[in-house]
């Protein structure tokens, strides 16, 4: 008797063993992959219109070592399921950076998270105006910039200013503005001024956009085969849209320029519109 009540004992003992391990590796596996309990919504933005149903956005939750993925869809929207605890979003796209966002959050919260992904393919470049002011590229964003670069010698350089003249009148300076940049390290502020003062009484015609003087980011990275003048368009993003050398005109042809001189207008009305 006492033997069958010792083997019963012992799998007693057994049973109770064998069912703790299987509830401990149970609960376990719920550990590591818990349920979805939250979830982040937002739009991408700054992207052209028909990219952004190619934008994949990724979250990573540090907690459990968990992704979820997903893809924009046509309008930018995205929605992604996540764990409480803290997570990071990773944005991919061919044309553009990855970018990391770091969040914390509680447990069943409302969130909402507005991406902006900035664009690699945007140009740089800077200046200084004749009054001494910095100008740089990145300032006019939102904006078509015509960069024109010229030198006082150039006769062509002086045949494109009536046209960038009937440019920078016909536009608003919401939409458009131009920057005339010296690349003739020689030319100093003092000469520069002296020779627009004398070509606005000269042709009785006002020079009024921005000129400056190159700061060595410009003649090399936008001089189109090394002749001035040279004309570049940049859309609104700061993108580099645009860029030929020689003699333009705005969208007449004036009287004396070659047939096969080129238009702006055409040029800035698509950026515009």
């Amino acid at each position: 008797m006492k033997k069958e009540l010792i083997t019963v004992f012992f799998l007693i003992l057994l049973f109770s063993f064998l069912s703790g391990c299987f509830d401990a590796t149970k609960k376990s596996s719920q550990k590591s992959t818990p349920s979805i309990n939250v979830f982040i919504f937002g739009y991408v933005d700054n992207i052209e219109g028909e990219n952004l149903e190619f934008i994949n956005i990724t979250v990573y939750n540090s907690k459990y070592n968990w992704q979820n993925h997903t893809i924009t869809n046509e309008t930018g929207y995205y929605r992604l399921g996540l764990f409480a605890g803290s997570f990071t979003i990773t944005i991919d796209h061919i044309d553009y950076e990855e970018q990391f966002i770091n969040y914390d959050f509680i447990e069943n919260e409302k969130i909402w998270k507005n991406i902006t992904v900035e664009d690699v393919n945007r140009e740089e470049f800077y200046f200084t105006n004749l009054k001494g002011d910095i100008e740089n590229l990145n300032d006019y964003r939102g904006k078509v910039v015509i960069l024109d670069l010229w030198a006082t010698w150039c006769n062509p350089c002086h045949a494109v200013m009536p046209e960038l003249k009937k440019i920078y009148d016909h536009y608003g300076r919401n939409d458009l503005e131009i920057m005339s940049v010296n690349i003739d390290y020689r030319e100093n502020v003092q000469y520069i001024q002296s020779f627009i003062d004398w070509f606005e009484e000269q042709y009785n015609i006002e020079l009024n956009w921005i000129f400056g003087r190159d700061e060595d980011s410009i003649l090399e990275k936008y001089m189109n085969e090394g002749a001035i003048p040279t004309l570049a368009v940049f859309d609104q993003k700061g993108r580099l849209y645009y860029r030929k050398a020689g003699v333009h005109a705005y969208k007449e042809i004036p009287a004396g320029f070659p047939e096969s001189t080129p238009t702006l207008a055409p040029i800035i009305e698509e950026l515009i519109s």
